[in-house]
Parts: structure tokens; C-alpha cells; sequence
């Protein structure tokens, strides 16, 4: 069996490993303890952990006192986050809790929720500090299911003008139209190396004048589909096409070096 396969489902997370050494042994919180029992581990168990912040290490269930911890085997290492800032519309908590869950999966590096016009009447979205930290946690989980080390940045709601003030002016910036040119034809030069700013517009779309506040802030229109998309929905596909084009872009690089 390979080293893979032995941690295949068996990873866990703790914000504290960062600048630990091989040997230590850190204790499990609550929360990895009741996935440790859920997952039917035993000391001695081969796991993965990680920080959320690029740290990954082997490790192994030891014993701690009453409860289990993890003996810290050898850092490995982890892959690259997607560098995409991932706008979304503030809307329905069970759409948005959805969307945080697949955009961690995609290894999206930030996810800026914002109050567009149409969101804003928007009566069971999630704007409560409870509601995000809700959220984080199933960050957290998704992070470990789908074996990431990069736990996505996740912003407090902000205006559309608070998050154009900012500047999100490096990189490529696309906003989703569904008339325009698709979003892979807009990435077919893209190396991968630049940043990608995505835009998701809520229910009924963008109004006309914040259109013209994209077009006035450099955003390039990119289109998906025909069809109307949910904003969660369209979230996940534009992820994917990003990452789609990361992987020829590897890919090719890989093949390259091999060649040589």
C-alpha cells in the first residue's frame, strides 16, 4: 500500500502546527477527536495534518496522557492554492454554505462575499459573524476531505464600492456575462502564474450601473453557459474552468522537463 492510500480520508487540521518539529507529538482538539472516533482510527494510525496555511505533515496517532495526538513523522509537501479572489453574491445561507464547501475543494484562495443592489433584499442570507464562522467550519471540513492545505481566506460582506476601493487590479479580472465570450477562451493564454479575480453576480443579475462600475474597473466579461445559472452554481463552474486550465498548464510544464 502506498503512502497515499494509508491517508487517504485520514486527514485532520490544526491551526498550531506551524514551525513544529518531526518528533513533536501536539494534542487533538475536540473537533479532530470526534473525527479521529468517527473515522475509526487507533494510535498508531497513519494521518496527514495540516494548518490550513500550506503546512502538511505525515503523522501518526500517539497517545497523550487520556486523550490521542498526532507524533509529527515528516513535513511533505503540499499543493499550490488556486490564486483566485472568488466575489460572491451574499445570498441564501444554505446556497452560500454550499458554495464555501466547493470552493475550498477547488483550493480557491479567497472568497469575498459582497452586497450587490439585488442581494441586499435578500432576507435569509448569511450576514451574522455566527453565520461565517459556520461557514469556516465547513471550510475546514471540506479542506480535509478533499485533501488540501490551503484553507480559503473568507471576508466579512462588504458593498461592491468597498471592494472596488480596494484595488483589484492585479492579475486578470473577470466579471460573469452570460452573452460574452466564454471563460476558457479568455484563460487560453493564461500561464497560471497571475492572480484570477472572478465575479459572480447575484439572482437577476448585475444592474446596469454596477456593470458600468466593472467596465470602468478593467473587468473583462466571461461567459459560461447559455442558460441562467444560480450564483452558487456559477461560482463552482468558473473554479473549475480556472483550475482545468492550471492543470494544462502543469501539465505541460511537467511534459516539457521531462523531454529535456
Amino acid at each position: 500500500m502506498s503512502a497515499d492510500e494509508r491517508h487517504q480520508g485520514r486527514y485532520l487540521f490544526d491551526r498550531e502546527i506551524h514551525g513544529r518539529a518531526i518528533g513533536e507529538v501536539v494534542p487533538l482538539d475536540s473537533a479532530e477527536l470526534a473525527h479521529v472516533r468517527a473515522l475509526r482510527l487507533r494510535e498508531g494510525d497513519a494521518v496527514r495534518i495540516t494548518d490550513g496555511a500550506g503546512g502538511l505533515w505525515g503523522a501518526q496517532l500517539a497517545r497523550v496522557g487520556a486523550g490521542l495526538g498526532v507524533r509529527l513523522d515528516a513535513r511533505q509537501t503540499a499543493p499550490d492554492p488556486l490564486f483566485v479572489d472568488l466575489w460572491a453574491p451574499v445570498g441564501n445561507k444554505q446556497a452560500m454554505l454550499w458554495l464555501v464547501e466547493k470552493a475550498t475543494e477547488l483550493r480557491a484562495r479567497r472568497i469575498t462575499p459582497v452586497e450587490f443592489e439585488r442581494s441586499v433584499s435578500v432576507v435569509d442570507a448569511g450576514r451574522s459573524k455566527g453565520f461565517w464562522q459556520k461557514a469556516e467550519r465547513r471550510a475546514i471540513a471540506a479542506l480535509k476531505q478533499s485533501g488540501g492545505a490551503w484553507l480559503p481566506e473568507i471576508g466579512s460582506p462588504r458593498t461592491l464600492d468597498d471592494c472596488l476601493g480596494a484595488g483589484a487590479s492585479e492579475g486578470l479580472l473577470f466579471v460573469l456575462d452570460r452573452s460574452a465570450e466564454p471563460l476558457a477562451d479568455h484563460l487560453s493564454h493564461w500561464d497560471g502564474s497571475e492572480p484570477v479575480t472572478l465575479v459572480i453576480g447575484p439572482e437577476g443579475g448585475l444592474t446596469d450601473a454596477e456593470c458600468r462600475k466593472f467596465d470602468d474597473a478593467a473587468f473583462v466579461r466571461a461567459g459560461l453557459a447559455d442558460s441562467v445559472l444560480r450564483f452558487e452554481t456559477a461560482a463552482v463552474a468558473a473554479l473549475a474552468a480556472v483550475e482545468q486550465r492550471r492543470l494544462q498548464v502543469a501539465r505541460a510544464a511537467n511534459g516539457s522537463k521531462e523531454e529535456v
